[in-house]
């Protein structure tokens, strides 16, 4: 899931998180209503002699809040790519940034490159300067495609030229001109 805004400071910010079609409340209240299911049928069984029931019932009880513990805590994740004048920064982590990577909006590529095998899904990087950083790999393939494109018109519009960012020196020619004729 990917949500474009623009701050006050006229930066543009996407937001990418991993579709989440159940909170955490509805995982909790998921696995009540399974533990009471559960209780139910093992404690029918023990009261038939098959008392080794109830042990199992609670291991895959447990089994399962693990598993979506696992998985919840998985889709927490998120990304923040911020754009403005002069830098693209990306932020990655689950309740703060845990990775923080900076790239000159100037010489930044966004491209979609191929998967590693026939059904693999294509993968979404940054480049500038030799380094490289992937994003929205929770994303599905259209998801992808769509941030790929939108990226890449945030990223030119309006972007300075290489060579003439906020960060570039000024050189003065030595005769106190510009250097101009």
């Amino acid at each position: 899931m990917i949500s474009e805004e623009l701050d006050t400071h006229g930066r543009r910010r996407f937001v990418i998180r991993p579709n989440r079609s159940l909170s955490w409340r509805g995982n909790l209240t998921f696995i009540g209503v399974m533990g009471v299911l559960l209780s139910a049928i093992a404690t029918t069984f023990a009261l038939r002699g098959a008392w080794p029931v109830l042990p199992f019932a609670g291991l895959e009880l447990a089994a399962l809040a693990a598993g979506l513990y696992w998985v919840a805590r998985r889709l927490s994740l998120r990304e923040v790519v911020t754009i403005d004048d002069g830098h693209v920064t990306v932020e990655r982590g689950r309740r703060r940034p845990e990775l923080r990577a900076r790239f000159p909006r100037a010489w930044l590529r966004v491209e979609l490159e191929g998967g590693r095998g026939p059904l693999a899904p294509r993968r979404l990087v940054l480049r500038s300067h030799g380094r490289a950083l992937e994003i929205g790999a929770l994303l599905t393939e259209a998801e992808r495609e769509r941030l790929a494109a939108r990226l890449r018109a945030a990223v030119r519009e309006a972007a300075p030229a290489p060579g003439t960012g906020p960060d570039t020196p000024i050189h003065r020619h030595p005769t106190g001109g510009d250097g101009a004729r």
